[in-house]
Parts: C-alpha cells; sequence; structure tokens
C-alpha cells in the first residue's frame, strides 16, 4: 500500500503526518467501502484521531479532517449499531457546520450529512428535536444548492424522508403534502436508470399518495 509505505518517511514530528494520516485513512475507507472490512473502518477512526490531534483549532484543513471523522464513526453505527459512535459523529458535525461558515465550499455536504446523522439518531431515539434539527438544516440546504445545482438531487430525498418521519411522529397534515411533492421533484432530478437506488428514500412518501 504506497499510503501506508509514505507515512514511514513522515515520522512524528513531520510536518506532513497529519495529511499523510488522512490520506492513509481516506484509502482506507475507499476499501471499507468495496470490501466492508470493518478492522480498515477501525484503523481510518484511529488514524483520523490521531490526524485531528496533528490540526488543532485554527487549522484550514481541520473542517476537512473533522468531517471524515464523523463520516466514519457514522460508517461503523450502520454497520455495528453502535450507538456512541452516532452521537460522536453528530458533535463532531456541528463543530464542523461552526468551521464550515456561509460560503465555505463544503458547507452544502457538511450540513447534508449532520442532517443524515439527525434523522437516524431520531428515528432509534423517538426524539423529535433531532428530526426538527435534521429538516431546518436541509431547508437551508435547498436554499444554498437552487434547482440545477450539481449537488442538489439528495436533499429533496433526505428532507421528504425526514417530513415522512415527522409526520409519522406527530400525524399533522401540513406533513403530508410537502414529502409527496419533494419525491417527485426527487425523480425529475435524476435519469431512470438511478431510481432504483432512490427506492429507501421514496418509499415512505409513496404511501402518502395511496
Amino acid at each position: 500500500m504506497h499510503e501506508r509505505a509514505a507515512l514511514a518517511f513522515c515520522p512524528p514530528g513531520h510536518v506532513d503526518r497529519g495529511e499523510f494520516l488522512h490520506n492513509l485513512a481516506c484509502y482506507l475507507r475507499k476499501r471499507f467501502a468495496k470490501q466492508a472490512a470493518v478492522c480498515d473502518l477501525e484503523e481510518a477512526i484511529e488514524l483520523h484521531h490521531t490526524a485531528s490531534e496533528l490540526r488543532p483549532s485554527g487549522h484550514q484543513r481541520r473542517s476537512s479532517l473533522l468531517r471524515g471523522l464523523a463520516l466514519r464513526l457514522s460508517n461503523r453505527h450502520d454497520k455495528l449499531g453502535a450507538v456512541d459512535n452516532l452521537e460522536e459523529a453528530i458533535i463532531l458535525g456541528r463543530g464542523v457546520a461552526g468551521l464550515c461558515t456561509s460560503g465555505h465550499a463544503d458547507r452544502g455536504a457538511s450540513l447534508h450529512n449532520l442532517a443524515c446523522d439527525l434523522r437516524r439518531r431520531s428515528v432509534e431515539k423517538a426524539t423529535i428535536c433531532y428530526l426538527e434539527e435534521a429538516i431546518e438544516l436541509l431547508r437551508l440546504i435547498a436554499e444554498l444548492r437552487p434547482g440545477g445545482h450539481l449537488d442538489r438531487p439528495p436533499t429533496p430525498c433526505e428532507l421528504a424522508l425526514c417530513l415522512s418521519n415527522s409526520h409519522d411522529k406527530r400525524r399533522l397534515i401540513d406533513d403530508l403534502e410537502e414529502p409527496i411533492t419533494l419525491g417527485s421533484a426527487a425523480l425529475e432530478l435524476y435519469p431512470p436508470s438511478w431510481r432504483s437506488s432512490l427506492q429507501p428514500y421514496l418509499r415512505p412518501w409513496k404511501k402518502f399518495q395511496k
């Protein structure tokens, strides 16, 4: 593995060690996505934690590192069901959102990741406040990603899912119409070949059309 070999040339104290740790963690994350080996995910999390200590508050790339760590913790939760990992991912996600202020290139993606974690946590904990925060974030992202934006498609899907969950919890009629509209809009944003992958998002709002 080239990334691990390169790390050998950056011992503790080397100015670029944090960068190489981050790169190795990213490689392990990609390998985990292909092979689903938990050991790769565990090592990636450990490397991200170590690299974060080398990129203290104020470092220009700290937000990208914390965002990566939050994603890996979220992955570990999805794989192993570790609730503490999702809680930590949410805490980190809120921190990243604070670093990626208005105009930051990663603001939309960071807010979207946080919203997804909040929605999942609301389902597990049955706490409406997490869901309300997710909906608020997704509405903000919709303003950052107007129609035609390259990264626009995931937002209507996730927001439709959150509103569907909100209806299930509160049974408010106002929560019914918007998921249908958003779900229909999401279908228009994706080519037909992608629609099978949207089913987990589209299934909840389809029940409103019956």
